[in-house]
């Protein structure tokens, strides 16, 4: 596997607040573009798309405890980039994540499935774990919600940034368009609602980074088959 020599030389410490997190992916997009894993632009960009919108918000004061928010995105970012530079060395990865680059490669992954794949990797296997790197507590709770709404408004450009294609059910058609808008909001508000709480359960013990990277390899593969 062909590596990205940016991945390899980037300084996970130099990443300490959302704008560097975008900064990062918007430079990361472009070192994708000439490499095998291209077609990983369709959850890079999803993930461009939803930080820079955070980072807006951010500089408006829309959260309670901005500080937290900055060090929880790039702790969260970490995740993401260490799991494809590993990859890229051959080196092992979460499942979840596997599954994801494995599609980005594979011409017959819609560039929707991509995205699925990317989004259910970094929302359930990386959450919980990133909230535990952050030393989140309760109070951090509605800042951590507060993103669901950015989330809402970042899906009609998520949308048309996806790459084209062929396939009747892509979400490009008007009448498909419909239906994907509510439906990828629900799934991912869902998604998070769920990390948050078995950030809890790893707190306290219930259960494993193993079990949320099963749980994460589990929708990995019911998103595979979905036809989309």
């Amino acid at each position: 596997m062909q590596t990205i020599p940016f991945l390899s030389a980037l300084d996970f410490a130099s990443l300490r607040t959302t704008e560097d997190v975008a900064s990062v992916l918007n430079e990361l997009n472009q070192h994708l573009a000439s490499s095998p894993l291209e077609r990983l632009q369709n959850f890079n960009k999803t993930y461009v798309i939803i930080t820079e919108n955070v980072q807006r918000k951010l500089k408006n004061q829309a959260f309670d405890y901005p500080g937290f928010l900055n060090n929880f995105d790039a702790q969260f970012a970490c995740y993401y980039l260490d799991a494809l530079r590993n990859y890229t060395l051959g080196k092992p990865v979460p499942p979840a994540w596997r599954a994801t680059f494995d599609a980005a490669r594979d011409a017959t992954a819609s560039p929707l499935k991509i995205m699925a794949l990317g989004v259910n990797a970094h929302v359930n296997n990386d959450i919980p774990q990133a909230l535990q790197d952050c030393h989140a507590d309760t109070k951090h709770k509605n800042d951590f919600m507060r993103v669901n709404s950015m989330i809402a408004e970042s899906i009609d450009t998520v949308i048309h940034n996806l790459q084209p294609s062929s396939s009747v059910f892509s979400p490009h058609h008007q009448l498909t368009k419909a239906v994907y808008k509510p439906f990828m909001h629900a799934v991912i508000i869902w998604w998070r609602f769920a990390a948050w709480h078995n950030y809890w359960k790893l707190q306290s013990d219930i259960v494993s980074i193993k079990h949320v990277e099963n749980r994460a390899h589990v929708i990995s593969k019911g998103a595979k088959v979905l036809p989309i």
